[in-house]
């Protein structure tokens, strides 16, 4: 079962995802110094965090077009949507499609799909503080 008023599938509470998405925006801004907790690793953080604000924000029904495939879909979203970028996402970090999407992004995208779906994985990034 999922959350209420989120994606389908999504066991985050509204606010687990705004606080993610905030805490992203900040090691985003932190440029190199950003840290993220990403499957995959990673050379530019700031690249990953990215990715996991742009997946926050979208999974919130924040941002119109998909964080990888960039297509628009009515809110809130079906499972299948948001699995659909997750395996675009992971398709970009093999190398398999996507090629200018940045690699970095698609782990944060990959990861936060992921996280929003299973509550026992770990935060894509550490919670300000």
């Amino acid at each position: 079962p999922g959350t209420p008023g989120l994606p389908e599938g999504v066991r985050r509470t509204r606010q687990e995802l705004e606080s993610v998405r905030d805490d992203a925006a900040r090691q985003f801004h932190a440029g190199d110094d950003a840290r993220v907790h990403v499957e995959v690793e990673v050379r530019q953080a700031k690249a990953a965090a990215h990715g996991v604000w742009a997946t926050a924000a979208w999974l919130l029904g924040e941002l119109q077009a998909a964080p990888i495939s960039q297509k628009w879909y009515e809110y809130p979203y079906t499972n299948r949507q948001v699995g659909l970028e997750r395996t675009h996402a992971r398709d970009r970090i093999e190398g398999n499609d996507w090629p200018d999407v940045d690699r970095d992004y698609a782990a944060g995208v990959q990861y936060t799909v992921g996280w929003s779906f299973w509550p026992d994985e770990e935060r894509p990034v550490p919670p300000a503080g």
